[in-house]
């Protein structure tokens, strides 16, 4: 199966299935249902987990979890059938319906099929008593204030709604195991022992450039810091782009600007390195220091929020004393975490939000003519460095096609207009060397192999 060859690993699990009792083996079902599905055989597989199941092989979780790829592949043309899957697991135990959902979506993301695993994911997710969470109302702000000196003069600080305390204390044990943490080595986590002021809060709104953080870190002592006799606070935060997409970790050292962002993924199409996507400022105020933080909502243009949803949030501050969190426990419990719910989100803005992406799309589409950008339109014109067949043949109808869709970006775009341009040509623009990454691959393998 390693080498893509499913006709003749088919051919080995069959044998064993007239031969041994291997063929009881749970992982030795599940791979040859992907060899059915990998050759579009969707009858055998459906049969196939129909005569497992009569002959009762296995548990009933195991069970379960072969019924639900049958369910999903009854119809492998069409979305996954929730009610199909419902019924499979209806007379399980919450566990064990949690634990044959579980397996079944981890088949289907190895087959690519990751539409179909989110929903089991997110049926799964409905098994689970909702945790008490803090959580902050994140409101749309026209001209929302993007430093600190903005923040202190906008009247948004005077709304105590607006205000979320930071008031857990992180435990003594959790913390010990965190100074070990090779990811993060910037963490400040401090001594329970010394003194030190905690008192924690932050502000939180959007416009249509993206999410806009304030935060104050009260510390009696700041003038010492600033003179470098003492160590500041030290700032752990987590943001998900939504219920289940991708988390991302950054740290920092109030009153400094720099960014620590642990690199938890490599760039791909589905998730963005944090670094391009954000800006921070911070500065000393009469109680302590205040800090800043921008975020463009190109980081998340594949995932903008609707009206609603919520977002997984949780900010750590690590005083000279320990420190204090906003959801509480454990870091890494994501479930832990805090939400932000997001309001006002009108179609109006949601429209303003999309159009301001677009034109950051398309310059930065604009860019890869430019050489010394290393832009790839350039290179793969270039007979040396580059590779002018490829160009020809695979590249330059997509630049055309590109191309007429910067043709409709103009100002005060009507809404089919503008629909169009994000599903069509955003995420083209913005991805375009993996697009051109995949051409290659294609390209390359049709030369090769043909």
């Amino acid at each position: 199966m390693d080498r893509q060859d499913y006709e003749g690993a088919l051919a080995c699990f069959e044998n064993i299935a007239r031969h041994a009792h291997v063929w009881v083996e749970r992982d030795a079902v599940r791979n040859r249902l992907l060899c059915y599905h990998h050759l579009g055989r969707p009858a055998d597989l459906v049969a196939c987990v129909a005569d497992m199941t009569a002959k009762k092989y296995f548990n009933a979780v195991d069970t379960a979890g072969f019924n639900i790829l049958a369910a999903r592949y009854t119809k492998p043309e069409q979305p996954i059938d929730m009610e199909a899957v419902k019924a499979v697991v209806r007379e399980l135990e919450p566990a064990q319906k949690g634990e044959a959902l579980a397996w079944a979506a981890k088949q289907l993301i190895s087959v690519g099929d990751s539409e179909a695993a989110r929903a089991l994911y997110t049926y799964r997710q409905t098994l689970f008593n909702a945790p008490a969470r803090n959580t902050a109302a994140v409101r749309y702000v026209r001209n929302a204030p993007r430093d600190v000196g903005s923040w202190l003069s906008s009247g948004l600080l005077k709304d105590k709604s607006g205000r979320h305390d930071v008031t857990h204390v992180y435990g003594a044990q959790e913390a010990t195991f965190l100074v070990t943490d090779v990811m993060a080595a910037g963490r400040k986590v401090g001594d329970a022992g010394v003194e030190a002021d905690k008192e924690t809060y932050f502000h939180v709104c959007y416009d249509e450039y993206g999410i806009h953080l304030f935060f104050v870190g009260v510390d009696s002592r700041f003038r010492d810091v600033l003179a470098g006799a003492l160590g500041g606070s030290g700032y752990e935060m987590y943001l998900a782009l939504g219920e289940g997409g991708p988390p991302y970790q950054w740290l920092f050292e109030q009153p400094r600007d720099k960014l620590d962002i642990p690199p938890w993924n490599s760039p791909n199409p589905y998730y963005r390195h944090m670094k391009e996507y954000v800006t921070i400022s911070s500065q000393p105020v009469e109680n302590g220091f205040a800090t800043a933080m921008n975020f463009d909502w190109a980081l998340a243009y594949d995932r903008l929020p609707e009206n609603g949803d919520t977002w997984p949030f949780e900010l750590i501050r690590w005083t000279r004393g320990g420190g204090v969190t906003w959801g509480g426990k454990q870091v890494w419990q994501i479930g832990n975490w805090g939400r932000l719910v997001f309001e006002g989100m009108t179609p109006q803005v949601r429209q303003a939000i999309r159009e301001i992406i677009i034109r950051k799309a398309l310059a930065r589409y604009r860019a890869e003519r430019e050489p010394r950008r290393g832009g790839l339109i350039a290179i793969w014109q270039d007979a040396e460095l580059g590779d002018p067949a490829f160009y020809a043949a695979r590249v330059a109808p997509l630049v055309e096609k590109l191309d007429d869709y910067a043709t409709l970006v103009k100002s005060g775009m009507d809404g089919k207009t503008s629909d169009l341009l994000y599903r069509e040509a955003v995420p083209l623009w913005y991805d375009f060397r993996y697009a051109i990454d995949d051409l290659r691959t294609e390209y390359l393998t049709h030369r090769l192999t043909e």
